[in-house]
């Protein structure tokens, strides 16, 4: 996506490789905490999700800022060259990454998807994080565009996303 979107300017290609990251992201995240879930000592996988969404909204808290800086220092287009640049430097770092043990390393339970999803406490949590995407695509996608229309400059609005960050951190 990064790579992508300073080579564009046609409102559609914009569009459809902002959804392609989008579908990127959401394919990603459900492996991620597998990843979690399966590193996670017994007993701990709570403090290892919570330990994953302090890292994940600490950087959605300072990447924007960051961002909005560098946008207004030096333009847009590099601003996604040199995120593109950061991600590829850090693919090394993670590949590199010892993997957790194997899958069923640790005693799990067998509950299958009936017998959880009759559990009041998994669809409140299924509810509040439905609600939560929900809020965060309105967020993601019109603040910018209604703080661009007001004036604001990209730093501001970086600073927006930095307080949006912290607030769910």
């Amino acid at each position: 996506t990064s790579l992508s979107l300073p080579l564009v300017e046609d409102q559609v290609a914009l569009a459809a490789i902002s959804g392609l990251g989008g579908l990127g992201i959401a394919a990603f995240t459900p492996s991620v905490l597998a990843l979690i879930s399966d590193a996670a000592v017994p007993g701990a996988a709570g403090r290892a999700y919570g330990w994953y969404a302090t890292v994940h909204y600490g950087g959605i808290a300072i990447g924007p800022v960051l961002g909005g800086l560098a946008a207004e220092s030096v333009g847009y287009r590099l601003t996604f060259v040199a995120s593109a640049i950061g991600i590829v430097v850090s693919l090394p770092v993670a590949l590199a990454a010892p993997l957790p043990r194997e899958a069923g390393a640790h005693a799990r339970s067998h509950a299958g998807l009936g017998d959880i999803g009759r559990e009041w406490s998994v669809w409140a949590g299924w509810t509040a994080a439905v609600s939560g995407l929900l809020v965060q695509g309105v967020i993601f996608t019109f603040l910018p565009l209604l703080a661009h229309e007001r004036g604001f400059a990209a730093a501001e609005i970086g600073v927006m996303f930095g307080v949006l960050g912290l607030a769910n951190m």
